[in-house]
C-alpha cells in the first residue's frame, strides 16, 4: 500500500460562513495587539465579522 505524498487542502475562505467574534481591545498595548490579531486573520484569509467594544 503506497501513500501519496500529495495532499489537498481547501483554503477557499468563501466556502465557509464568516466567523462572528467579539473583541475588547482594552487599553495599554491592547489596541495594538488587537489590530495585529485582526491583520493576522486577514492575512490568513479567515473571514471574521468583528464586534468591537471599547471599555
Amino acid at each position: 500500500m503506497a501513500i501519496s505524498p500529495l495532499r489537498f487542502f481547501s483554503t477557499a475562505a468563501s466556502a465557509h460562513p464568516p466567523i462572528s467574534a467579539t473583541l475588547f481591545p482594552g487599553d495599554g498595548i491592547g489596541p495594538e495587539i488587537a489590530e495585529s490579531v485582526k491583520q493576522e486573520f486577514n492575512a490568513a484569509q479567515v473571514t471574521i465579522e468583528w464586534e468591537e467594544h471599547f471599555i
